[in-house]
């Protein structure tokens, strides 16, 4: 039977990789489209009283409590006293601006900051910043405003929102950075493990094209990417690279043997293949329990980890055999 279905997977590989990456594309384009939330609020159950509570408060008071936070800023100088005929203005442009609703100015007891006294300055906005773009544009001018004060005072804007445009900046570079060392070490150790190219090459487009399937599981799930979930694509390298390794392994043995390659990867069936399902399965079991967490963020973490290591076995036996018929086909 193995030798039945290594012998068809073998004369159908192109259609395989041809069907496996078809789909791989649709999962990318709805990837693509997946929300990315980096807000906490969105990972806590609403069965909380206080989270009920502030629901009903955006809903029928029209206030937005979990986005709407002030962006504050911490105005030190020497002499606040003296300084004032520049805290003046600069409270006047700043409620002069149309994303400004009011302004409140907090004297602190004894305000010894870096540089002396110090004055807290809380911003309300007219709208949410529910995105980027939006703080992008909102703190720009809130910023282009701060510029011209510099020069006589010390002004630092912090707050929220200011923390989430700056988390939100900086997550694509070190997103794009791990992906990069991460591929590296990959290649290099899966070069030398192997001692052929050709090795990381195939691993790697495997586990590229589970990923995107994962990534269209997520869409359709209506999974975002949160602080919790983007620990997703290092997990699912880990988990789903062993189960290539594995089997790649076994074939190579096979074939320093002399057997064929039907036979090469039917063997690599019956013997690593059922390996491969029993860590599976146990670690798909190991998932769904998270899955059934009362925090959300734990909850879609196991749930695309759940789905992300099913897609990895099935990748396994499926596209990495089609790639391995392929590059023999190619030697041949």
């Amino acid at each position: 039977m193995l030798e039945r279905l290594s012998s068809r997977i073998v004369k159908a590989a192109l259609p395989i990789l041809i069907v496996a990456i078809a789909l791989a594309i649709l999962g990318g384009y709805f990837g693509s489209r997946i929300e990315v939330n980096m807000g906490f609020n969105e990972m806590v159950p609403n069965d909380l009283e206080s989270m009920q509570a502030m629901e009903w408060i955006e809903d029928n008071l029209n206030i937005n409590l979990t986005e709407a936070s002030p962006v504050i800023i911490l105005i030190e100088a020497d002499n606040i006293q003296a300084a004032m005929r520049h805290i003046g203005p600069l409270w006047e442009e700043l409620e002069g601006l149309e994303s400004v609703r009011t302004i409140r100015p907090e004297y602190p007891e004894e305000g010894a900051g870096a540089y002396g006294q110090a004055i807290l300055t809380h911003v309300y906005l007219t709208e949410p910043l529910t995105t980027l773009e939006l703080r992008e544009r909102v703190l720009g001018e809130v910023d282009g405003i701060l510029e011209k004060y510099e020069g006589g005072l010390q002004l630092t804007a912090v707050g929220l929102p200011v923390v989430m445009e700056q988390i939100q900046e900086r997550l694509p570079w070190e997103q794009f950075k791990v992906a990069i060392f991460t591929l590296a070490g990959l290649i290099v150790v899966l070069a030398l493990g192997f001692r052929k190219l050709s090795a990381p090459i195939i691993v790697l487009c495997t586990l590229g094209i589970a990923m995107a399937w994962t990534l269209g599981i997520m869409h359709q799930f209506d999974i975002p990417v949160t602080v919790v979930t983007m620990a997703i694509f290092p997990l699912f390298l880990g988990l789903g690279i062993d189960y290539c390794i594995h089997f790649l392994r076994r074939f190579d043995e096979e074939r320093r043997q002399g057997n064929s390659v039907e036979k090469s990867i039917a063997t690599s069936f019956s013997t690593t293949g059922g390996s491969i399902l029993i860590a599976a399965i146990t670690s798909i079991i190991a998932f769904v329990i998270l899955a059934t967490s009362w925090f959300v963020g734990l909850k879609d973490l196991g749930t695309t980890l759940a789905f992300g290591t099913a897609l990895c076995a099935v990748a396994a036996f499926t596209v990495l055999p089609a790639f391995i018929a392929l590059r023999e086909r190619q030697k041949a």
